[in-house]
């Protein structure tokens, strides 16, 4: 293991003592049934570590809201380019409550991986049809509670800034329950640990796009959005990588 890489994971695991507090009040309303007192603490308890990790990596965070974020449960899709997207994406999202839907390698990740699941993300085999179809129902689920879930069509981490193709299968997340869906597009977070493989200060350019409602869409509907969703992320990464090296 890198040292840079063994500080922070030294760091992170004393940081999140400090918010064992703000944990144990989740599993207490959540316990108690209490989902609405549980997505408050959640938003504060995700956009409190979020932003701590990055003012810790020394990450230059830059968020652009194209319209507020909508009150109630979304699907926020996102572009995958480094583990830092999901404090990126927290700290973006400004204490709206969101979990993640995780490649299942990420939970072996240790106390991180405990983390991830604590604040009500799904790991998921991508390998494993039925295990998919599992997650997907827990997901909807989750929605249906009112909680909001951010996933990675692309499936896995960009071995570099550019953006892989979408697996279109995981928007059924958004289209079951017909919530709005929210696309996110990052730039830079590439540079900021997959590169060397090991953290390191970076611009994290990061764009929230306008919703997406899908109630009620036909089929032919569903997937124009699908391939509308995926567009408007890519470009949106072009158009910011460009503006990086002017």
């Amino acid at each position: 293991m890198k040292i840079r890489t063994m500080m922070t994971a030294l760091w992170l695991g004393a940081y999140l003592k400090k918010l064992e507090p703000l944990r144990k009040e989740v599993f207490r309303l959540r316990r108690a049934g209490d989902a609405e007192g549980e997505r408050k603490v959640l938003a504060q308890l995700v956009d409190t570590w979020s932003s701590a990790v990055l003012e810790h990596l020394r990450i230059d965070h830059r968020p652009q809201y194209e319209a507020p974020i909508p009150e109630g449960p979304v699907v926020f899709v996102a572009n995958h380019q480094s583990f830092l997207d999901i404090p990126v994406i927290g700290a973006t999202l400004r204490g709206h409550q969101t979990g993640f839907i995780a490649k299942s390698d990420l939970k072996k990740v240790p106390l991180y991986g405990q983390w991830i699941a604590d604040i009500r993300s799904l790991y998921l085999e991508r390998e494993d049809s039925r295990e998919a179809l599992l997650v997907m129902k827990e997901g909807i689920a989750l929605l249906e509670q009112g909680f909001s879930l951010t996933l990675f069509p692309e499936g896995t981490r960009g071995e570099g800034p550019e953006m892989n193709e979408f697996k279109y299968g995981s928007f059924r997340l958004a289209f079951k329950p017909g919530v709005p869906i929210v696309p996110i597009t990052v730039c830079g977070s590439y540079y900021g640990y997959e590169a060397q493989m090991e953290p390191r200060p970076v611009r994290v350019d990061v764009f929230v796009h306008k919703a997406v409602p899908t109630a009620g869409l036909s089929k032919a509907e569903q997937k124009e959005t699908e391939r509308a969703v995926e567009a408007c992320i890519r470009a949106k990464l072009e158009e910011l990588q460009r503006a990086r090296q002017e």
